[in-house]
């Protein structure tokens, strides 16, 4: 059974704010260069943490190694690991 919550007066579930097939939801955390936020699948309804990366904020040594890890989280399949599911990148953020 699935809960849902009730929209801001006058915001249709189109208006709210997307990446890709994410509909964000609200932020769960946030630090110096990147916010993390709980979104919502708009087919599938499943719930994400989706991770935005300001990358405006880093180096280019910076920006290396978090490619690097992507790279690496695309790879990885563990019970114990988050799943990396999707990237996506423009170009201010990833």
């Amino acid at each position: 059974m699935s809960t849902r919550k009730p929209l801001a007066t006058g915001q249709s579930r189109s208006e709210q704010p997307h990446i890709g097939c994410y509909r964000l939801l609200k932020t769960l955390g946030k630090g110096n260069f990147a916010k993390v936020k709980l979104a919502k699948h708009v087919l599938t309804d499943k719930e994400v943490a989706v991770k935005i990366i300001d990358k405006a904020q880093l180096n280019s040594s910076s920006l290396q190694k978090l490619f690097r890890e992507v790279r690496i989280m695309k790879l990885l399949n563990h019970p114990n690991i988050v799943k990396l599911f999707e990237v996506i990148e423009t170009d201010k953020t990833l």
